[in-house]
């Protein structure tokens, strides 16, 4: 029972003896897909692509443009481990020189040639193929391409923009402070002087992107001409949908108790209302970047009534948060007055997280309704990652939602903004289940974005309750909605994944204050999943569980810090380099659980988290 959990985890440190290096292993055997006799002619061929580049790099010389040109690899689909990329690294990285400068489309690779002499070289790694002896390198590296050829720009814009409309232009990234310079000095004199007004936006510090407004069809010929642009897309907006239905339900006041302090949370949305529910709670200062005019808080402060009165709203105790100081930070307008871009939005979140490193744990319920893709990681993915790193903190940040259910039509996969690989990703699922919904108690919200993000990453990483759906017999979509409050301090009702994710910001929360540890996401992350559970009603595969649900439902606060008297949760924290291991062999369990022969009797749960290392290039 849960009164009997009073037994705190523990925290320990390995010994000496428990840290091993790894063995070297070989390269093992050439694949099966490899065919030698294919190498010489794809060589002789490849030449030929790298000689047209180097006419073009030579006229380039002519015209003192020193933008690196780059060449697009197709990689066979056989190839895409980084096992074969570190081969075919090895015919363009010339003199330790990283030229492989990223990913695109999942199945392609990027490299920069910047001079003449690693051209020359890059063709004679690939003229190695005729030699009698081939190494097994040039042969995997060689038989790993498709095909080669200089990089065109993906243009996907709408031509029939009205003058207030924005685009998004990305350069590329080629990996060397100086090409970069180089790049965006030539860019911005360009768009100088040819009327283009280009803003330089801060996504993150290793992406070079672009807003312009307003830009003319002649102006637009001429900028898909500019050598050094990767893509150039409409901008994509931001906004949220808030409809609420208002009940007739009431619900006490709760006021922090005198003398005893709380977490801090910090809400990234369209503002919370100052009604009588919120003013012990809410933070005096704020942080807002619109006119009151074109405010609308109604999402906001649903988010901040669910985040402080969810567990009393719901009858439950989900998350068992007793109560946190809320700090306002309003990022969005009110679409129908003032809509706002990816880039504004972005650029709003880093501001308010940046003025507030006293606070630790962010909910974003906002972002795009675009797909994320299913190779690449989103700008605004990324954009979150570096917030998360450069400040110390942690998003927890919506799945998104879709009306796909409203067609019988199958769920789109999480948007944009939710492949963040630093934050929690949340989904939803239905607290109960009425006539017209879809689906059963505890299974995935019918409006519920689904995975994988991109690479095969799990994403959503959790669930929790956030409502139902379903049609009735005319084929109207009907909701079975979670409470919170109106701007006016009614009881509301409505649901999506913006109104789950507060859940799981009230547990990472609560569970950071009451740790009381150097700050860690890492940790929190690693408790949070450990916790979590698929629930029993939940009847599919593995596979749709993870799409679906992430590692599955947490439990609350307490049931995660504290064990029953016949369970005990420990937790390493350690930084493990690159070619060794950790390997405890004589793990101290109780006798209680080793029987006469000296066998350990038991149930082991273990969750490993870890915090790669990111390169946005790459990713």
């Amino acid at each position: 029972m849960a009164t009997e959990k009073n037994l705190p985890i523990k925290f320990f440190q390995k010994r000496e003896k428990d840290e091993s290096g790894t063995e070297g292993a070989g390269g093992g055997p050439m694949p099966k897909w490899i065919n030698r006799e294919n190498v010489s002619g794809k060589s002789v061929y490849f030449r030929q692509v790298l000689v047209e580049v180097e006419q073009v790099l030579q006229k380039k010389v002519k015209q003192n443009n020193y933008i690196p040109t780059v060449v697009r690899l197709k990689i066979n689909e056989d190839a895409l481990a980084k096992r074969f990329r570190k081969e075919i690294a090895s015919i363009f990285n010339v003199d330790k020189k990283l030229n492989i400068i990223g990913l695109n489309l999942g199945s392609e690779l990027l490299v920069k040639i910047d001079n003449g002499g690693d051209l020359r070289k890059m063709i004679n790694n690939f003229a190695k193929a005729d030699l009698n002896f081939v190494s097994d390198s040039i042969v995997m590296g060689i038989d790993s391409i498709e095909n080669i050829e200089i990089y065109s720009p993906i243009i996907d814009i709408n031509t029939d923009n009205d003058a207030e409309s924005k685009i998004k232009v990305k350069l590329f990234n080629y990996g060397d402070n100086e090409l970069n310079r180089i790049l965006l000095q030539t860019f911005e004199s360009f768009c100088e002087s040819n009327g283009i007004n280009a803003k330089q936006t801060v996504y993150s510090a290793d992406l070079n992107i672009y807003s312009i407004q307003g830009i003319t069809e002649d102006a637009l010929v001429k900028l898909q001409e500019f050598d050094g642009i990767q893509l150039v897309t409409e901008m994509p907006t931001c906004d949220i949908t808030f409809d609420d239905i208002i009940g007739d339900e009431s619900i006490p006041v709760k006021y922090p108790i005198e003398g005893k302090e709380y977490p801090i949370v910090g809400i990234l949305d369209s503002g919370i209302a100052n009604i009588p529910h919120f003013q012990p709670w809410l933070e005096r200062e704020n942080s807002t970047y619109f006119i009151d005019s074109v405010v609308n808080k109604s999402h906001g402060t649903f988010v901040a009534g669910v985040l402080l009165y969810g567990d009393e709203f719901q009858g439950n105790r989900y998350t068992g948060l007793q109560g946190c100081k809320i700090y306002e930070a309003i990022v969005i307008a009110d679409k129908n007055q003032q809509a706002i871009s990816e880039d504004e939005l972005i650029e709003n979140i880093r501001d308010a997280v940046s003025r507030n490193n006293h606070i630790k744990i962010w909910n974003l319920s906002l972002g795009t309704g675009t797909e994320a893709d299913l190779y690449e990681f989103s700008d605004f993915g990324k954009a979150l990652d570096e917030i998360q790193d450069h400040n110390d903190v942690l998003i927890c940040k919506s799945a998104g939602n879709c009306e796909n259910f409203k067609w019988k039509a199958p769920k789109a996969r999480i948007a944009n903004s939710a492949d963040t690989v630093r934050g929690l990703v949340v989904g939803s699922i239905a607290h109960d289940q009425n006539t017209t919904d879809q689906v059963g108690r505890h299974n995935p919200s019918p409006f519920s974005r689904k995975g994988p993000g991109p690479s095969h990453i799990i994403k959503p990483d959790l669930t929790h309750i956030g409502g139902n759906a379903g049609l009735n017999l005319r084929n109207v979509a009907t909701y079975n909605t979670v409470k919170s409050f109106s701007t006016g301090g009614a009881i509301a009702h409505n649901v999506g994944t913006s109104f789950s994710t507060p859940r799981i910001t009230a547990i990472a929360a609560g569970l950071n204050f009451k740790l009381n540890e150097t700050f860690s996401p890492t940790l929190l992350k690693a408790l949070i999943i450990h916790s979590a559970k698929y629930p029993e009603e939940m009847k599919m595969d593995l596979a749709e569980k993870l799409n679906h649900a992430g590692f599955g439902l947490p439990t609350n606060i307490d049931e995660i810090l504290y064990n029953e008297p016949n369970e005990i949760t420990l937790i390493l924290q350690d930084t493990l380099e690159k070619g060794s291991f950790i390997d405890i062999l004589d793990f101290p369990f109780p006798q209680s659980m080793i029987d006469q022969d000296g066998y350990y009797y038991g149930e082991i749960t273990v969750t490993l988290v870890t915090s790669p290392v990111l390169e946005v290039s790459r990713r």
